[in-house]
Formats: structure tokens, C-alpha cells, sequence
């Protein structure tokens, strides 16, 4: 039997994400393998083929100051990445995608991914990546973007930080995530519940 992608329903009503217990940080993230599940809604009457929308996850530490906030951070921590993974994008992440600048990195090994089952306005489809974040010290905060394309919409990335991209951009979702708890052996499936939406 063909395994079918998580809906939202599925989504929401399985999925439990471990707190941030003192942090402004969206939820708690644990060290080793995590899966992300990004969401992606159509808001037009025609479905899209699911090999027409191409999705990519980028991750990066942000550096707090012992007594700053998270939030705080991100609003000014810049976003070199966007001349660099638009073209890749939109090319359906056929071909390399050059290295980001850092702190930012592909979250999964698998840079590209598409869903698994057309896009229909009726029905959001998630898209899953395996986000490794081995060794990430205790305290840790990683800023999760998803960025998405597809052709009835092109891919277009306005902003220098991480608050006015997705304030300007409805190809962009993103999330952060601290990291103040030990490994575990489960895999905890977590949601960007601000979903990434193709118009």
C-alpha cells in the first residue's frame, strides 16, 4: 500500500512539539534526527501537479546574546541566500545549489524535495525533511525557513532578514526552535504552523 503524506488534520491532531520552557522560541527542538513537516496550501480553484512545486528547507544557529531573545536576533540576522536559492528553485532544484553563506546551511541532505500528491485547494499537502541537529549545544536556537516554488507561481524573495521576507513573501514560512532537552531514541514529527501558501 502507497504511504500517503500527512494531512493537516493528521498534523494537528498527531503531532505533539516538545516546549521551549523559558525561551521565546516558537517550540523545543531535541538533539539528533527530527522530522519537519512543511505545509503548503493552495489558494487557487486549479490543482497543481505535484512535480510543478519544489520545496526547500534552510536552517541556521542564531546568536544570542546571553540576555537577548531569540526574536530579537532574527530580526536583524541577514539572509544572503536568496539570489542563490531562487534559481535553484526555480529550475525545479535541478542542479548543485552553491554553498550558502553561513551560518545558513540545507537542513536536510536532500535539499529539494516535492509533495507527494498534487496541490488542491481543498486539501493542504505536507512536505517531510530530516533535520539532523546532532551535537547542537544545550540552549541552542536554529531559525527553520522553508522556501517554495512552483510554476503557475514563481519563487519571489523579498527581504534582507527573516521577519520582512515572510511578511513580504507567501513563498517563504519560518520557525525557530531551542534546543534544551537530552537525545531520545523517538523521532518527534513537528509542523511550521506558519505554512508556506502558493497562491
Amino acid at each position: 500500500m502507497e504511504r500517503r503524506a500527512p494531512s493537516e488534520a493528521d498534523l494537528y491532531e498527531l503531532v505533539v512539539e516538545d516546549e521551549a520552557p523559558n525561551s521565546d522560541a516558537s517550540a523545543g527542538i531535541r538533539a539528533g534526527m527530527t522530522r519537519i513537516d512543511v505545509l503548503l496550501h493552495l489558494r487557487h480553484s486549479d490543482p497543481i501537479p505535484a512535480g510543478d512545486v519544489t520545496v526547500a528547507l534552510l536552517r541556521a544557529a542564531i546568536p544570542v546574546p546571553p540576555t537577548g531573545l531569540a526574536v530579537d536576533a532574527a530580526k536583524t540576522m541577514p539572509v544572503p541566500w536568496t539570489s542563490i536559492v531562487a534559481p535553484v528553485l526555480r529550475a525545479g532544484g535541478i542542479g548543485p545549489l552553491p554553498a550558502l553563506p553561513a551560518p545558513w546551511k540545507v537542513a536536510d541532505p536532500i535539499t529539494f524535495r516535492h509533495p507527494a500528491q498534487p496541490l488542491d485547494p481543498r486539501f493542504p499537502v505536507a512536505v517531510a525533511f530530516d533535520v539532523d541537529v546532532t551535537g547542537a549545544p544545550v540552549g541552542s536556537v536554529h531559525l527553520l525557513v522553508a522556501a517554495l516554488h512552483s510554476k503557475a507561481d514563481q519563487v519571489v524573495f523579498d527581504g534582507s532578514e527573516p521577519r520582512t521576507l515572510v511578511l513580504r513573501s507567501r513563498h517563504v514560512a519560518l520557525r525557530s526552535r531551542r534546543n534544551p532537552l537530552t537525545p531520545h531514541l523517538e523521532e518527534p514529527m513537528c509542523c511550521i504552523p506558519r505554512h508556506a501558501t502558493i497562491a
